[in-house]
């Protein structure tokens, strides 16, 4: 009767208003929304489904839907408390649509039992069956995304799990935390034994009889109904999937401090978030889109909040701050509501995915600015380190020697960089050398002994340069830098760099003035502190994430031996020489080397090799091979794969001034290439701009 009863006031309101059926002929789509008992819903968003298309009803459950598309449309409603309804088709023509909204449950029903994201060989509820496009290396479904995403390996990390238990890589063991009375403080903790062998600081060393917290961030699947009582290493089943899809969609809300905007203190991962976990026979997903039916899913704008993830990547323990990265976000200009921009947007990219479940499976295509990567790109991700911050290097000669200065400049990272773990530092190595050797350091920073004292090519410690790094110290054992969290630490200092921040450096060299000098500068990331990283056996080499090379000469103004940067659009066909010819002048370089291949040999090296630029460009770099193989040109990404051009032009290397001489492939058998024309071009273009550049081209005929 109730819904009769509005059906029947809508067809009313047609009559009585001729602007309101004249909309209805040509424009709108009219009708109502209301719940399982019949009642208007009010601020409901209805929705042409996959389309940017909505409108929100009436205090009465009303709503009109302008559209001017001509074809039958499928509709969706939402509404808070609700899960989503549809689709439901319509067209113009339709001005009585009833949309009726069921009810979710507001419990959380602790006995829910996850749902793995594996595809299961007894049953249909998992992830991977409708989300993954198994064997496509280079999928953007969601399930693919996540397994490349340290999220989905936070419960069997190995470098976590050896820290947690105190252990090497080969699960060695170091022996457990001794202790001694003292008259003052009573049982106070001792370094560890130099006659015993030693893998390393764990958890489970100091507090063989505790589980920790460790889990409710690591492993939150088995940690969320006992937050203090799971051991990372016992996990079995789906609670060793990590981060997984079923908790992330299961959340329902974070408790944050209304003062402070942050997570509360010792209140990591599980213990700050609500749950919406259905009762038996039910479903319930908590999504970032308002339409995705039918099914038991729902709406939450929280998915798309950086609020989402501060319960994991901010924490106190004890009286320290020892992870930050929300509350740094929360500190900077980021985190306007306005001109700022969320963790999601960073870390989760838009990547051209354009459905995120498999078309037979009930897939929609969608907007591809609608849908958010899962690969969550982070330090593993190389382009993305290198694209986090700006490294600028000037040097001079003068009459005390040279001077060098290197600025650091936070201008593309939502928080501290580096962030997360303490021990995440970077370490910014500076050198300087003539036809002599290396020039000797006269003034300036040097590298702390902790970045590594010895004769390995990763061993900094006393090289002209700076670490940028919080460095915590054990308040009892005095051991500096700690990555033993769990224990009393206290803050020792923290030079990183903030958001839209800037660090310089100066260094004075002794140098012979009559000669040409090169400096090097080089900013290393580095996941761990030297001593832990060789005691535990993590083999992770540093990243590389900046580089810049300067060669000034007492006769030669630097700028004359830099290439002009483009400014107007210039295109050189150039032939398949053995080696690049370097110059300053574009008319006279010929940027590319092909090794035995230009003096008839059986196979091909790939090389590039540019003077400095007097400013920073961007390099594209493509071929396009004989149509026998494809009719698309293909462009070199930043880690050397090929991507077929789609109309995105993306840089093979961005933001480039120094000389670059980089060999992409080496002795690739010619027997191998297909018969036919390879057309090789590498494109220099002014930092984002494609306007004006120069355009080498060369072919290589089979």
């Amino acid at each position: 009767m109730h819904c009769l009863a509005r059906i029947i006031i809508v067809a009313i309101l047609c009559m009585a208003s001729p602007t309101f059926q004249n909309n209805v002929q040509g424009e709108t789509i009219s009708g109502i929304v209301i719940d399982d008992k019949g009642i208007g819903v009010p601020d409901a968003v209805v929705s042409v489904q996959t389309m940017a298309i909505e409108t929100i009803t009436d205090s009465n459950g009303y709503f009109l839907l302008e559209t001017d598309l001509e074809k039958e449309i499928n509709l969706t409603a939402w509404a808070s408390g609700f899960f989503i309804s549809g689709p439901f088709t319509a067209d113009r023509s339709d001005n009585s649509v009833t949309i009726t909204l069921q009810p979710h449950s507001l419990d959380d029903n602790i006995n829910y039992q996850w749902v793995s994201a594996h595809s299961q060989p007894d049953s249909e509820d998992n992830c991977q069956l409708c989300h993954s496009d198994y064997g496509n290396k280079n999928s953007l479904f969601p399930y693919d995304e996540w397994l490349q995403d340290a999220h989905s390996g936070s419960a069997q990390n190995p470098l976590f799990l050896s820290m947690y238990l105190g252990t090497d890589l080969d699960g060695n063991k170091s022996p457990l935390r001794q202790f001694a009375w003292d008259r003052d403080y009573g049982m106070i903790p001792l370094p560890p034994d130099p006659n015993e062998p030693y893998y390393g600081p764990g958890f489970k060393l100091d507090f063989p009889a505790l589980d920790g917290n460790c889990a409710t961030c690591h492993a939150p699947l088995s940690a969320v109904n006992e937050p203090y009582g799971v051991n990372p290493d016992d996990l079995t089943g789906v609670d060793t999937e990590g981060i997984s899809c079923d908790f992330c969609h299961k959340i329902w809300s974070v408790d944050l401090n209304e003062t402070t905007k942050l997570p509360g203190e010792n209140m990591t991962g599980v213990l700050s978030y609500e749950f919406m976990r259905p009762m038996d026979g039910h479903q319930f997903f908590a999504g970032p889109l308002k339409d995705v039916a039918p099914g038991e899913d729902t709406y939450l704008p929280l998915q798309s909040e950086s609020a989402f993830c501060a319960p994991c990547h901010y924490a106190v323990f004890g009286d320290t701050l020892v992870y930050n990265s929300y509350g740094e976000w929360l500190e900077s200009p980021y985190s306007d509501p306005q001109s700022g921009q969320t963790c999601q947007e960073c870390h989760m990219p838009l990547r051209g995915a354009d459905h995120f479940a498999v078309m037979d499976k009930g897939g929609l295509t969608r907007d591809s600015n609608t849908l958010r990567s899962h690969r969550m790109t982070g330090v593993g991700d190389l382009e993305f380190m290198e694209n986090a911050l700006t490294m600028d290097v000037e040097a001079n000669i003068e009459e005390a020697g040279l001077e060098v200065s290197v600025t650091l400049t936070n201008d593309n990272t939502g928080h501290h960089i580096p962030t997360g773990n303490p021990m995440r530092h970077m370490i910014l190595v500076v050198n300087a050398f003539d036809e002599d050797g290396t020039l000797t350091l006269v003034n300036g920073p040097v590298i702390p002994e902790w970045c590594g004292d010895g004769d390995n090519e990763d061993d900094f410690a006393g090289l002209p340069g700076r670490a940028y790094a919080k460095v915590l110290e054990d308040t009892w054992s005095r051991e500096y830098p700690t990555g033993s969290y769990w224990n009393s630490t206290k803050l020792v200092s923290d030079n990183r760099i903030a958001a839209f921040a800037s660090d310089t450096t100066e260094y004075l060299f002794s140098a012979d003035l009559e000669q040409d000098i090169w400096i090097s500068a080089k900013l290393y990331y580095r996941r761990g502190f030297k001593k832990i990283m060789e005691q535990k056996g993590w083999k992770v080499p540093d990243m590389l994430i900046k580089e810049s090379k300067l060669r000034l000469s007492p006769y030669m103004d630097q700028q004359d031996e830099c290439i002009t940067v483009p400014d107007t659009s210039l295109h050189f066909r150039v032939e398949p020489l053995s080696s690049p010819i370097c110059s300053t002048l574009p008319s006279k370089m010929n940027p590319f080397g092909f090794g035995q291949l230009a003096s008839g040999g059986t196979a091909m090296d790939v090389r590039i090799s540019l003077e400095c630029f007097t400013a920073k460009v961007d390099l594209f770099f493509a071929v396009i091979p004989p149509e026998s193989i494809t009719s698309e040109i293909l462009f070199f990404c930043s880690d050397n794969t090929l991507k077929p051009f789609d109309g995105e032009w993306i840089p093979w290397r961005r933001d480039v001034s120094e000389p670059l001489d980089y060999t992409l492939f080496s002795n690739i058998d010619l027997s191998e290439l297909s018969q036919g024309n390879y057309i090789f071009l590498l494109l220099v273009t002014p930092s984002g701009n494609i306007d004006q550049y120069y355009l080498w081209e060369t072919i290589y005929s089979k």
